[in-house]
């Protein structure tokens, strides 16, 4: 009886020690590989914010009637070199169904006539979650009410946008209010109503208008991906309001 070898050609040899080392590579990496989910946790407190430094050169027309009024019996400047320097500080702690929210607004001024400085506080409120479709909130706080980018005449509750910057972080107003979602399968996907209790006195929004109660609501329905919004303002502080937005 005759005997047959089998011969491994280098390339062959080459394959084989790739495979095992392989092999055991899996088999330590399997030893060894643990999931921590301790280190994926959310952290219950956020911070952010941004440091602005901006310099603004005005040439002045010395012939307007608006120029000459403002500058009666003064020596009348030609031009005026403005430096802003403005920071924005926010940050949020959130603890089970519970979230604090501010957001702060330093700027120091400086130009041809004087220095200035300021501190706004932009927003400040506090969050409960209710349920999972029910927020209230209570505070300052921003209301984003439209679309529109440089004016916006569906803004009930919030105050006016500056044309030459529309994107000028803005002061919101103290307010109760809450937030109910629904979402549903259909054309219809998403319904949502927001209700607003602002109120005017002798300490918080008086530059709202004259001291009252104001009542307002947002509703928001999301139908075949196209965002639709009916808004009203109750007689108040200010005059009645009715609005749409799509």
């Amino acid at each position: 009886m005759k005997k047959s070898r089998v011969m491994l050609k280098p390339r062959d040899c080459r394959f084989f020690l790739f495979l095992a080392s392989s092999v055991m590579c899996a088999a330590n990496a399997a030893d060894e590989y643990s999931f921590d989910m301790s280190a994926y946790e959310k952290s219950p407190y956020e911070f952010g914010g941004y440091a602005e430094i901006r310099w603004e050169h005005f040439q002045f027309n010395q012939q307007s009637n608006l120029f000459r009024l403002n500058y009666f019996g003064k020596p009348p400047p030609s031009d005026n070199d403005r430096y802003t320097g403005s920071l924005q500080l926010e940050g949020r702690y959130s603890h089970d169904a519970l979230s604090m929210y501010a957001r702060l607004n330093p700027e120091i001024y400086n130009d041809d006539f004087g220095d200035d400085s300021d501190i706004t506080t932009h927003e400040a409120y506090v969050s409960w979650k209710v349920a999972t479709s029910t927020t209230l909130d209570a505070g300052k706080k921003l209301f984003k009410w439209g679309k529109g980018y440089a004016w916006n005449p569906v803004g009930f509750i919030e105050r006016p946008k500056d044309p030459n910057e529309p994107d000028l972080a803005r002061e919101g107003f103290t307010a109760i209010s809450a937030d109910w979602i629904y979402s549903r399968a259909g054309d219809l996907q998403t319904i949502s109503v927001t209700p607003v209790y602002l109120p005017v006195t002798s300490n918080f929004n008086k530059d709202f208008g004259p001291v009252d109660d104001n009542f307002a609501a947002k509703l928001y329905l999301l139908y075949k991906d196209t965002d639709i919004d009916f808004m009203f303002l109750s007689g108040g502080s200010r005059s009645v309001r009715y609005g749409a937005d799509i």
